[in-house]
C-alpha cells in the first residue's frame, strides 16, 4: 500500500494544475517526484530481493524447489517491470527535454 501514497500525490498534482494553485504546485509535485523515485524504484526492487533471499532460504531449508507463497515472488516481479517500465514513460521526456533543446515541456496536462 506503500504506492497509494504516490498516487495520492499523483492525483494532488493534478488537481492543483487544473485549478491553477500556484502556492503549493512545487511542493506536491516534488512529492509527486519523490515518492516515486524512492517507493517505486527503489523500496519495491528491495522487497523483490528481500523475496529472492526468503524463497532461496526456504529451499535449503526443506530441499523442495516449490512453495505456493512463491507465487507472490512472481506477482511482484511483474509489478517490479511494469513500474520501470512506466518510471521510463514518466521520466523520458523530462530528460529528453533537458538534451533536445527543440523538445517539447512535459507537463501535468499531458501526464506527466
Amino acid at each position: 500500500l506503500t504506492v497509494e501514497i504516490n498516487t495520492w500525490f499523483m492525483i494532488l498534482r493534478r488537481v492543483v494544475y487544473k485549478r491553477k494553485i500556484e502556492m503549493i504546485s512545487d511542493a506536491v509535485s516534488f512529492s509527486f517526484y519523490l515518492t516515486w523515485i524512492v517507493i517505486r524504484c527503489f523500496i519495491y526492487p528491495a522487497v523483490f530481493i528481500h523475496f529472492l533471499e526468503l524463497a532461496q532460504i526456504q529451499i535449503e531449508t526443506t530441499g523442495r524447489f516449490w512453495h505456493w507463497p512463491m507465487i507472490a515472488i512472481a506477482v511482484h516481479f511483474v509489478l517490479c517491470c511494469l513500474n520501470l517500465k512506466w518510471s521510463y514513460d514518466l521520466f523520458y521526456p523530462i530528460v529528453r527535454s533537458w538534451i533536445v533543446s527543440d523538445a517539447d515541456k512535459p507537463t501535468v496536462s499531458n501526464g506527466l
